[in-house]
């Protein structure tokens, strides 16, 4: 995948801004139809299919993450998604509430696709994100996960496979990694 530039990364970061301002004061769920128009004229590179995450904090504290992996969307689309996906549907948290919004840190992830790794000693902690793959369970963390945690990589993967509901040795056997890398901007919304 070819890298957005700072401009193009600060379209998206404003693009879901304006998404998640959107879907928190109507407190209802927009429509694509009605979201659509928030983006305004659309750079001809953000047409380009990537998977993409939306990560919301508030003082640090994670308040909503929800992405997806695979290239399966326009980065527009997809950012505009997960806007509304990590404000209103992370099952972690309850949605974002209208008094929330000042306090909120927007970070837009767009991501490379997923390559197959021959090992998991192969995976370079801190710049690959992780895909865990066994007997049907699957699981991920982006890049910065482990490094926010202070965990070493076999403690990454340990929570990798706890998260994919296995034990957490459970990636020692019959697992597949794939990693792949994210181009990342980080900004308080833009009200």
């Amino acid at each position: 995948m070819d890298k957005f530039s700072a401009s193009d990364m600060n379209f998206l970061h404003t693009l879901a801004s304006r998404t998640i301002e959107a879907v928190v004061r109507s407190n209802s769920e927009l429509s694509w139809k009605l979201l659509r128009p928030l983006a305004g004229i659309i750079p001809a590179n953000m047409e380009k299919l990537c998977g993409a995450f939306v990560t919301l904090r508030i003082n640090k504290d994670l308040r909503g993450c929800i992405g997806y992996i695979l290239p399966v969307k326009p980065a527009y689309q997809a950012v505009m998604e997960n806007a509304v996906n990590a404000s209103r549907h992370d099952p972690r948290f309850l949605p974002i509430r209208m008094h929330e919004l000042t306090a909120l840190e927007v970070e837009v992830s767009i991501l490379t696709p997923p390559e197959t790794i021959a090992s998991y000693q192969d995976i370079r902690l801190g710049q690959d994100g992780i895909i865990l793959e066994s007997n049907k369970h699957t699981a991920v963390f982006l890049a910065d996960v482990p490094m926010e945690q202070g965990w070493d990589l076999e403690e990454t993967l340990d929570h990798l496979a706890r998260k994919a509901n296995l034990p957490a040795k459970g990636w020692r056997q019959n697992s597949q990694f794939k990693v792949f890398q994210s181009q990342k901007i980080s900004a308080p919304i833009q009200l």
